[in-house]
């Protein structure tokens, strides 16, 4: 295994250990790709970066769906950028990545059919977000 690889899962597990440890007294969680992951710097211990490069608006809808049931939780800070609406991370570089988002978030892979997409809701959020383009 390249060394980047495991340097990306051992930091991905401690990311997902600290947010377990710290989830019941979040008041704010940042979600999106490598914008956040880099933009937001949590100022004390009630606020959590969930951030990542290459996460994708499917897998921050996930993330989203996961804890935005936490008892504190206020704030759900949303990197949003240009290319957001049709990057994918499945069909990308990064697709390796997606069993770590499966393994630590219960995040299934995503479907790649229209109707499939339609069904788990990411392409209503993508139109709500977007309009009606369909670059996803």
């Amino acid at each position: 295994m390249e060394p980047w690889i495991r340097d990306y899962i051992y930091l991905s597990y401690i990311k997902y250990i600290s947010l377990t440890h710290k989830a019941l007294n979040l008041k704010t969680i940042a979600i999106g790709s490598s914008h956040g992951h880099y933009g937001f710097l949590p100022q004390n211990d009630q606020e959590f970066n969930l951030s990542n490069t290459s996460q994708d608006l499917y897998i921050s809808y996930n993330l989203y769906r996961n804890y935005v049931n936490m008892p504190l939780l206020q704030n759900i800070l949303c990197f949003y950028s240009v290319f957001s609406s049709g990057f994918c991370m499945q069909q990308g570089g990064d697709y390796v990545f997606m069993p770590i988002y499966k393994m630590l978030y219960n995040i299934d892979y995503k479907q790649s059919n229209k109707r499939e997409r339609e069904r788990t809701g990411v392409e209503k959020i993508r139109r709500a977000v977007c309009g009606t383009s369909t670059l996803l």
